[in-house]
């Protein structure tokens, strides 16, 4: 206990002098009988006086192999307890993983032979211990030894791949944390995972798959989209063997995690996924159809001119031999041009006497602006108006800018006007409409924020 307290202030720089006066400390803390003490904390004291003996003697090596082996066994040991901040071990738990992590003595394992199943350990020990209350500095040290260990390694066993990417979406029920540093350590090494990760999800369909990745493919594919993208495109060939697959229920998952991918903004999409998921609108499945509508209506927001034909193909679903084909369709894309009839008719009796009866149109289009079902009602207006696609600027807040600006009054319409409806409108609000009419003026506001950034890069480009 002493000189666990006296040794973190020796300088990593100390004298000769200094390191012969700790030699005796340092062969008697690799005693079997303080290795394998029973006591809890007495294996904690020693193994904060290895992770300071460590530091202290770095770059060399104080210890052979095998004792630097049972060294980390027991530094790993300590490791397990950090989720309880309560216990009164709490801070010399965290010393001992700081040292690891500010030294980078973790880096030893990779040197030493038949030690892939403390690697394995450390890294079940770090996921299982996170805690969506740790300070920053505690889950920065995790993903620090994790990611020092995956980059620095030319060899990635199976298992140990398997513990990341299951972490991904396994610990997302008991500790967003452990899923974030999971995110983290693939999201910085994507370049050295993508390979073995790729490996890993191509089993999923041999008869000695893991249990749980079969389960858990899709989740696990739409994670590793959110953290590395590009890891994904280069599983995409697979996955558009996955929408021609002879079995409907692989077709209707991919159908439907390609519809969550495509939902989520700024990433990049690979065309063959983009034309493969389109085609199924038309599947020979009705369940594969319907996934596909149902998937297709949160999307047009983000495919750019795919979306186009998109909605061309779900307007003829209208015609679907099944009805629930049909009424999918119908609530794809239907009922998004039934609001764009109502527009024109307000449009057009806008400013006429008739128009009184006719304000609840305009308050019916603000409800909607807040629904994922008429996505397309507001995309459809940016198309027509061949609005250019921008990965980052969404298609939307130019759509809903157009339905308020032009398509409910006409350009001709005078201002004065203008303000009487929207006044005649503001008087018949009621719950959430206020919500509508805010999300109008945020997209105005984007929307010219684009336009003046188009202009200034144009007039860069022009200057140039």
């Amino acid at each position: 206990q002493q000189l666990s307290a006296l040794l973190p202030n020796v300088d990593q720089s100390a004298s000769e002098e200094t390191r012969r006066a700790l030699a005796p400390c340092k062969d008697a803390l690799v005693r079997a009988e303080l290795l394998h003490h029973k006591d809890k904390e007495v294996k904690l004291f020693v193994a904060t006086c290895a992770s300071e003996i460590l530091r202290i003697e770095a770059p060399d090596l104080p210890y052979n192999d095998d004792v630097l082996k049972d060294l980390f066994e027991l530094i790993v040991n300590t490791f397990k307890g950090l989720s309880d901040m309560q216990s009164p071990l709490y801070q010399k738990r965290v010393h001992i993983l700081e040292t690891v992590s500010a030294i980078k003595s973790c880096l030893l394992l990779l040197d030493i032979d038949n030690c892939d199943d403390v690697i394995l350990d450390m890294f079940k020990t770090l996921f299982q211990e996170a805690r969506d209350d740790h300070p920053s500095n505690i889950l920065s040290a995790m993903l620090n030894i994790m990611a020092l260990l995956v980059k620095d390694s030319d060899n990635y066993p199976r298992p140990l791949v398997m513990e990341i990417v299951s972490n991904l979406v396994k610990s997302k029920k008991t500790s967003a944390a452990a899923s974030k540093v999971a995110s983290e350590v693939i999201r910085e090494n994507a370049q050295e995972l993508e390979p073995n990760v790729i490996g890993l999800l191509n089993t999923v369909h041999e008869q000695s798959a893991d249990p749980w990745l079969q389960q858990n493919y899709y989740e696990v594919l739409f994670e590793i989209h959110r953290c590395a993208p590009k890891m994904f495109l280069a599983y995409a060939p697979t996955i558009v063997e996955g929408l021609v697959n002879g079995d409907e229920t692989i077709r209707v998952k991919t159908v439907e995690l390609l519809g969550r991918v495509f939902s989520s903004q700024g990433q990049a999409v690979d065309k063959q996924l983009v034309s493969e998921f389109i085609k199924r609108i038309t599947d020979k499945s009705l369940n594969v159809r319907v996934a596909t509508m149902q998937s297709a209506r949160d999307c047009f927001d983000s495919l750019g001119a795919d979306a186009k034909e998109i909605i061309e193909k779900l307007e003829d679903r209208v015609q679907d031999t099944h009805d629930q084909g049909r009424m999918k369709a119908v609530t794809a894309g239907t009922r998004n041009l039934a609001m764009q009839k109502l527009t024109n008719v307000y449009a057009t009796h806008c400013g006429t006497p008739e128009s009184e009866k006719l304000e609840w149109i305009p308050i019916k289009i603000l409800k909607c602006v807040n629904l994922k079902e008429f996505r397309y009602f507001f995309c459809l207006f940016s198309l027509s108006h061949r609005f250019p696609f921008h990965p980052i600027i969404s298609r939307r807040p130019h759509g809903i800018e157009l339905a308020f600006s032009e398509e409910l009054f006409l350009p001709e319409l005078p201002v004065s006007e203008r303000t009487k409806h929207w006044i005649a409108m503001f008087s018949q609000f009621e719950g959430n409409d206020v919500k509508g009419l805010e999300r109008v003026l945020s997209a105005k506001q984007r929307y010219a924020f684009f336009r003046f950034s188009l202009a200034v890069f144009t007039l860069a480009d022009f200057s140039l």
